[in-house]
């Protein structure tokens, strides 16, 4: 096993990763990514990333992101009158994000928690089609 905590190990969800070995001590978060995770990227609900083996396709943690609105109205008002007086805004939602407790923690939650705020600022308004607060 060779596991690399660098951003080009973490990639979209594939048919091909292999998950079944998965294990983050959630049932339904390895549910979820087992079963549902795939179905969910195929009707562009939420686009799942993984981080995988630097030798393998095996999935050590992942996170969902999906893009939502935020009403105006709920932000905090220092915040809200420095942007646009739309009625909602878009925002990009960390919906799942769990690792393997299988393998040694060494950052790992921080390493993906991180990973998944910087697609969302640098990447997803560009390639996924939303954009974040900050």
């Amino acid at each position: 096993m060779s596991l690399v905590l660098a951003p080009e190990f973490v990639v979209a969800l594939a048919s091909g990763h292999d998950r079944s070995a998965f294990n983050c001590g959630s049932d339904a978060l390895n549910r979820y990514l087992k079963h549902q995770a795939r179905q969910d990227a195929d009707r562009y609900v939420a686009a799942p990333f993984v981080l995988v083996e630097s030798d393998t396709i095996t999935v050590r943690g992942f996170y969902t992101l999906s893009s939502s609105l935020i009403p105006l109205r709920e932000l905090p008002a220092k915040l809200a009158k420095k942007l646009p007086r739309y009625n909602s805004l878009p925002v990009t939602l960390l919906g799942r994000l769990a690792r393997d407790k299988t393998i040694p923690d060494k950052g790992l939650g921080e390493f993906l928690l991180l990973n998944a705020l910087h697609r969302s600022l640098v990447q997803a308004p560009w390639t996924l089609g939303w954009s974040s607060l900050s």
